[in-house]
């Protein structure tokens, strides 16, 4: 099996089943950890694909794995298959400030993303936890959220597009550095959130705001949690909404 996977990404990105760096992610603290046949890094879209069309020829299970950051035990793998890697898939495909919009490889790092936004007087409000290990293939692939989710919403309602490896090898492309896209079914929507279960996402187009022009952080103190609440309430109902609300207990 090495072989021949070495053969599709190079004998250097190929890593043994249960090489700790790619069989675990934050559950590892609850003592969650895992194994698998074998541990591939591609270094392109089309390395995926042919990748995922090996395994499917031959039955094998594959495991996508982003930057690891999750709590859910999703890029564990279960004694058998391959995992396929993807933080080599690190290019900023486009990125263009008077329309909005980036495509990066699925690889690239939240953080990495928002910094690009902001040296272009531009936002990616989505911030899900670890930006700096988390990557934006598994943060679509999770649709996930972070405290700002509350004025923006998640992950995938800043997507407008995706290159992902069906369960195949097949490399599609659905959506793009769109506005509006109301024909036929929505495949981006379909795949975000998706989980690796509907395939391996190896690039997205990402739509982008301009940056606000400030922001004023707030902290207030209360008696007690309904008060807190209460407040809360007062604030939505006044109109502006926070970027974020967050609140912490006594404990």
């Amino acid at each position: 099996m090495r072989a021949d996977l070495a053969r599709i990404v190079g004998e250097r990105h190929v890593f043994p089943g249960d090489d700790s760096r790619f069989t675990a992610d934050w559950t590892e603290f609850s003592g969650i950890h895992g194994s698998a046949d074998a541990v591939v890094l591609p270094g392109s879209a089309e390395e995926v694909a042919a990748v995922v069309a090996w395994c499917a020829a031959r039955g094998v299970p594959v495991i996508p794995r982003g930057g690891g950051t999750g709590w859910a035990g999703g890029a564990v793998p279960l004694g058998r298959g391959v995992v396929v890697a993807l933080e080599r898939l690190t290019a900023v495909r486009h990125l263009d400030p008077l329309q909005w919009r980036m495509e990066v490889e699925a690889g690239v790092t939240t953080a990495t993303v928002r910094r690009l936004a902001r040296e272009n007087g531009l936002c990616f409000p989505p911030d899900p936890g670890a930006a700096e290990q988390s990557q934006i293939g598994g943060n679509v692939a999770t649709n996930a959220g972070g405290p700002h989710c509350f004025k923006y919403g998640v992950t995938g309602s800043w997507v407008t597009g995706i290159e992902a490896v069906l369960a195949s090898g097949e490399l599609v492309r659905v959506g793009g550095p769109v506005r509006k896209d109301v024909a036929g079914y929505d495949l981006v929507a379909l795949l975000t959130g998706s989980e690796g279960t509907l395939g391996i996402i190896t690039s997205v187009w990402l739509r982008l705001i301009p940056a606000p022009a400030g922001s004023w952080p707030v902290t207030a103190c209360y008696p007690d949690a309904a008060t807190g609440g209460e407040a809360v309430m007062r604030c939505m109902a006044a109109g502006p909404i926070p970027a974020a609300i967050e609140y912490l207990d006594g404990a």
